[in-house]
């Protein structure tokens, strides 16, 4: 993040130091600092994700019930099998749109295509039906 310091654990020991301090290092500040400074996020809608960020005064609060939700629903088994289900068929479904029926090669534009196919399948891992990155307006104002 802009203007921020950013720490990049790749040490085996430190990582397990890491995971036995949740408090220390937790993500639920960041992704409060990354609403306030990126997402341009109202005063009123700071202030409330700013509430009991890491859950120090109970379980309660915008952030740490988002990042509980978040915690659960990617953790190792069904719910995660199935996000990555649906992102792997979208990536499927993308390069056979690819497929020339005319034995001509496809061009495209490389990071462009990526990006857009990569967000399209995981963001409809999450969203389904509802997906609101398949407005394109919305998928560029995220870009």
């Amino acid at each position: 993040m802009p203007t921020s310091k950013l720490y990049v654990v790749n040490s085996v020991e430190i990582i397990s130091s890491v995971q036995r301090y949740p408090k220390a290092l937790a993500f639920p500040p960041i992704e409060a600092k990354f609403a306030t400074t990126i997402c341009a996020s109202s005063k009123e809608s700071n202030d409330i994700i700013a509430v009991n960020l890491t859950g120090e005064d109970g379980d309660w609060g915008y952030s740490h019930q988002v990042y509980q939700s978040m915690h659960s629903a990617l953790a190792p088994g069904p719910g995660l099998d199935g996000m990555n289900r649906v992102m792997i068929q979208n990536v499927a479904g993308s390069l056979e749109r690819l497929r020339s029926t005319d034995d001509k090669p496809t061009r495209i534009g490389l990071a462009e295509w990526t990006r857009h196919e990569i967000t399209l399948a995981t963001t409809n891992s999450v969203y389904g039906n509802h997906n609101p990155f398949k407005h394109p307006r919305i998928e560029r104002a995220f870009w």
